[in-house]
C-alpha cells in the first residue's frame, strides 16, 4: 500500500513484486521510484519505514 502526502492509502500494480528493506537498514533497497511504463514519467518515489 502506498501513502501519498495526504496520508491516504492508494493501490496500484507493478510489473513485478517489490522487495524492500527498511530505509534505516539499507538505503539502497529501502527507497523506490515508480515509473509509468507508457509515458516513462516518474509517478511516485518514497522510502520504506
Amino acid at each position: 500500500m502506498i501513502y501519498w502526502f495526504t496520508g491516504q492509502p492508494s493501490h496500484g500494480k507493478t510489473a513485478s513484486p517489490i522487495l524492500t528493506d527498511s530505509y534505516r537498514k539499507n538505503r539502497t533497497t529501502g527507497a523506490f521510484i515508480l515509473v509509468d511504463p507508457s509515458t516513462h514519467l516518474t509517478v511516485a518515489a518514497g522510502v520504506v519505514g
